[in-house]
């Protein structure tokens, strides 16, 4: 889904705000909050569009199934709903860095363009632009969906676990009552 073509015939300047976001804490290897803003700053050039300084957001340590807490996003957001608009796009490395389920990708992305406001997805070219975005969206978020989901089961019972062998251990370690 090449947006060179889409984008070159408006005689109005792309301006675009970035948002980047990790589940863990820094540092954390191939997908640092910097490397994700370089690799959509390097998009950005490619296309010939203006990245609005001020309008870069990230949220370190923040879940992609939930909006909740995301002070980057929410900022963002906020701003595509203001008039005039600071930025016409909205650029992420990838679909999983925005949401992880399908309920927080269509609500980010309705409220996104609701307000006027194009995402770009680096990671596959996808432009909502396109009309043929939702299609490869849902489909990629649908699969972090169930990761994440499968994720959370195992970690689930990798907690269970240990608090089982936990109690385990103490009750081995607790000598036996005296029978006098």
């Amino acid at each position: 889904m090449n947006t060179k073509k889409h984008c070159a015939s408006s005689n109005e300047p792309i301006r675009c705000a970035i948002y980047a976001r990790t589940a863990t804490q820094p540092p954390n290897g191939n997908n640092s909050i910097e490397q994700q803003i370089e690799q959509c700053r390097e998009a950005a050039r490619e296309r010939g569009w203006t990245v609005v300084e001020n309008c870069v957001r990230a949220d370190c340590g923040k879940s992609g199934t939930t909006i909740d807490q995301r002070t980057g996003l929410h900022d963002l957001m906020a701003l595509a709903a203001t008039r005039p608009r600071p930025f016409n796009y909205l650029m992420c490395t990838s679909t999983d860095r925005l949401a992880r389920n399908l309920d927080t990708a269509s609500a980010v992305i309705g409220s996104l363009t609701f307000n006027g406001v194009n995402l770009y997805f680096v990671s596959g070219d996808l432009d909502s632009a396109d009309p043929r975005f939702w299609g490869p969206v849902c489909a990629m978020v649908s699969q972090y969906q169930s990761f994440s989901e499968e994720l959370g089961t195992k970690n689930r019972r990798g907690k269970l676990r240990s608090k089982l062998a936990a109690t385990e251990n103490q009750t081995a370690a607790v000598p036996a009552a005296s029978t006098r």
